[in-house]
Order: structure tokens, then C-alpha cells, then sequence
């Protein structure tokens, strides 16, 4: 019983008596795997290797887990405001029952169904992406469920290579806002190369956001795929700012004027990415 689904009981009437009434329909055995088809699936899947950045995500994971444990303090900043409080209390102890304590050899489970969950959706490796699906394996009881979402979304946004890209545009951007108005042709130089790379690492994301999709795991439901892929929103949504307060940066050191109609701006389209 590795998978955990809360499923809510009835709360309509109409729903509660079609359910009394119904008759008890047998199940179909017509998909259903054979012994030996399961045996065959057991043993491709221990074939299925993690990429580098999967077993990064994995362990910390594990990791945040027991820091938590060690500091509780800590859970008010991964469920942000909605972390749990009492009513006309400011200053409460954090609950400690809102942290899961997955065992080693729960861990081992869960990449044992990622390998064949990523087998089965036909891919070549298990990705961060597939780790959503941990959120159904970690928690223990149902108030613990949030605070495996938001460490696996957390995880996930930090785990993907265009964080430190965007880390390292945002600092040239602030060296770029910083240079003295008696260099404009060492602004422009680092204008263009920074516009450049900015304009790059978007396009790729959003290639990125499209392939994704289209070859995503198909165990995913709508929920875990907004885990999976949130980071890839949100870095998207950077980079867009970025694009634009560089353009905005390169408006105000070289304005228009009759005698100089193209502007660094004009020079350096931005690229749109919704």
C-alpha cells in the first residue's frame, strides 16, 4: 500500500442513496497484467537509471524532511502563510505531527515505483518531474499533506539548471544597472550579451515547457503536474521580467531621439513568452 489517495466521503444525498442502490458489478480482469507481464515490467523497470538531477531532488527531499524534524521552526517557511496557528496567538509552537517521517526503505519503495511509473510512460530515465508523484507516498496522516507538497514544489523549483542561469542574469543585471553614464559603449557591449543570453535561456525554457507537457508521466494528474512543473512556470515568468526591466534599463541610458531612432532596445527585441 505504497500509493495514498484521500478520497472524500459523499456529501450529497442523491450521490449517498445511487450508491446504496447500485448493484455490485463484477470486474473485468480485460486489462489487467499477467503474472508473467508484471514479472517482465519488475524486471525492466530495476533497469531504469535516475538522472543526476533526480537523485539530487530525491535527497533533498529526504533531507528537508529531518531537518525539519530537527528544527520544526522551519515548516512556517516552507507553508508560508498557510502554515497552521492558533486563533489570537502570534507566537505558537509548530506541530510537530505536520512533519512525515518516511523510512529508508520507504524511500526505496518510491524509487522503485518511479522506475516503473517512468518504464511505463516509455521514458529512458527517471526526471525531477516524475518525483510529484512521491506526494502520495510520503505523508502518514492527512495533515501532513501539505508540507510534502510544498517541500516537493520547493525541491523541484530550486532542482532545475535555469535557477542558477536566472541567479547569475539577475546579478550581471544589477552590475549593468550600476555602470557609470560616461561608458555607453561598455553598456551597450554588456546590454547586448546579457540581453542575449537572457533572450536564450527563455526560448529554451519555453521549448522546454512544450516537450514536457507532451511527454510528461503519464501517472501525473492535473495536481501533480502543477508540483512538477512549477519551477518551469515561475523561471519562465523571471525571465520574462527580466527581459523587460533590461528593456526598460536600456530606454532610459539611450532614449530616442531624431538622430538616433534605433535604440539598443530596438536593437535587442524581447522575446514574448505568453
Amino acid at each position: 500500500m505504497l500509493l495514498r489517495y484521500f478520497v472524500e466521503p459523499l456529501k450529497s444525498k442523491a450521490n449517498f442513496l445511487k450508491l446504496i442502490a447500485s448493484q455490485e458489478s463484477t470486474s473485468s480482469n480485460q486489462h489487467a497484467f499477467s503474472l508473467e507481464e508484471l514479472e517482465k515490467i519488475h524486471k525492466l523497470a530495476t533497469q531504469i537509471p535516475f538522472s543526476p538531477e533526480a537523485l539530487e531532488s530525491l535527497h533533498a527531499i529526504k533531507a528537508s524532511l529531518e531537518q525539519l524534524k530537527h528544527n520544526p521552526a522551519l515548516i512556517a517557511q516552507f507553508l508560508g502563510d498557510n502554515a497552521p496557528s492558533k486563533e489570537g496567538e502570534e507566537n505558537t509552537e509548530p506541530d510537530i505531527n505536520l512533519i512525515a517521517s518516511p523510512s529508508d526503505r520507504r524511500f526505496k519503495q518510491c524509487a522503485q515505483l518511479l522506475q516503473v511509473s517512468a518504464l511505463l510512460s516509455d521514458q529512458n530515465e527517471v526526471t525531477p518531474p516524475d518525483l510529484a508523484l512521491l506526494r502520495h507516498c510520503l505523508w502518514d496522516s492527512l495533515e501532513q499533506i501539505p508540507l510534502v507538497n510544498a517541500i516537493l514544489t520547493q525541491v523541484l523549483k530550486t532542482s532545475h539548471a535555469k535557477a542558477k542561469d536566472l541567479e547569475k542574469a539577475q546579478e550581471s543585471f544589477l552590475h549593468l544597472e550600476k555602470m557609470g553614464a560616461d561608458s555607453p559603449e561598455t553598456f551597450n557591449n554588456a546590454y547586448q550579451s546579457l540581453s542575449k543570453q537572457v533572450s536564450t535561456h527563455a526560448k529554451e525554457l519555453s521549448q522546454e515547457w512544450q516537450e514536457t507537457h507532451q511527454n510528461a508521466n503519464i501517472f501525473l494528474s492535473n495536481e501533480d503536474m502543477k508540483i512538477a512543473f512549477a519551477g518551469v512556470q515561475e523561471l519562465l515568468q523571471a525571465f520574462k521580467v527580466l527581459e523587460l526591466e533590461l528593456k526598460e534599463l536600456a530606454q532610459k541610458r539611450t532614449p530616442n531621439s531624431p538622430n538616433n531612432p534605433k535604440t539598443l532596445a530596438e536593437a535587442q527585441p524581447l522575446t514574448t513568452l505568453w
